[in-house]
């Protein structure tokens, strides 16, 4: 559902355009940088904070990946050990009451030649985020194993004709506009929603921040 705010559910990552279209930058950092991000625990990633940014401090160009730390423990305290070496860490810290909460939020630096990229992302323009060199190194999947989910990725970042009559139907479920119809979407429209700080943007403070502590 657009609009929907960020989600912490144990055993689940949150799906946003965070997560889909601007993750994989760190794969820049080389493949032991990205293999230690994977083995993270992840439940939600993001590009801000607002209890951070309410403390003066203000990260306009990192990754806010928030990590469940009771599963895998030692695994984590290793990761976030090496994590705190390397050139990209900006902060770490507990994510909700120090003393009660099980969730460890990693600030990490967007690699510096992907700033344009997420100055694209902020603008909701997903096709011009990535040349075809960076999709290749970034999103580079197997088709015949890759999820759906994944290749509507991919789609939304090339505009894949093809998927405008897709994302036409996302739009009538959506808004409920039975009529909507591929036609109506201009030639310069991006396959995917603008992003939303509500869906992007980490806030404890609740309609915005929802935690279903179901497993």
């Amino acid at each position: 559902m657009y609009g929907e705010p960020i989600k912490i559910q144990f055993g689940k990552i949150f799906m946003n355009r965070t997560k889909k279209y601007l993750l994989p930058v760190l794969k820049d950092y080389g493949s032991d940088f990205a293999s230690k991000i994977n083995n993270l625990f992840k439940v939600a990633v993001g590009i801000g904070d607002i209890i951070v940014d309410n403390c003066g401090i203000h990260h306009e160009t990192h990754l806010f990946i928030l990590v469940d730390t009771l599963i895998n423990t030692s695994n984590f305290i290793s990761i976030l050990d090496d994590i705190r070496r390397h050139s990209s860490y900006e902060d770490d810290y507990v994510y909700g009451v120090i003393t009660k909460s099980r969730f460890h939020m990693i600030v990490v630096k967007i690699p510096d030649n992907y700033h344009s990229t997420l100055s694209k992302f902020k603008k909701g323009r997903y096709s011009q985020m990535y040349n075809e060199s960076d999709l290749k190194k970034l999103f580079l999947f197997d088709s015949k194993t890759a999820s759906e989910e994944y290749k509507k990725i991919q789609k939304v970042l090339i505009k894949d004709h093809n998927y405008k009559f897709e994302f036409a139907k996302i739009i009538q479920k959506e808004f409920n506009i039975p009529d909507f119809c591929c036609a109506d979407i201009g030639d310069e429209s991006e396959f995917d929603f603008p992003i939303l700080n509500i869906e992007e943007v980490f806030s404890l403070k609740k309609p915005k921040f929802i935690i279903n502590e179901e497993d």
